[in-house]
């Protein structure tokens, strides 16, 4: 891939950049975009659940290029 090429993601890999702490340099380095259905998804979730990971809106929002209907 190259630098600012457009790379689609879905809620597992919004998920698991958050996780490891990736998601600024992956914004950064590349166009992300996901559809509508996959943000809201990575917002929601039981936070009471072992694991549950916390993604925080506004820097997802800031992160994203595009989001599809």
């Amino acid at each position: 891939m190259r630098l600012g090429q457009p790379v689609l993601v879905d809620t597992n890999v919004v998920i698991e950049a958050f996780r490891v702490g990736c998601w600024r340099p992956l914004t950064t380095h590349f166009s992300i975009e996901t559809v509508e259905k996959c943000y809201e998804e990575a917002l929601t979730g039981d936070p009471m659940r072992p694991g549950y990971i916390v993604i925080d809106g506004t820097e997802l929002r800031a992160g994203l290029r595009a989001r599809h209907s």
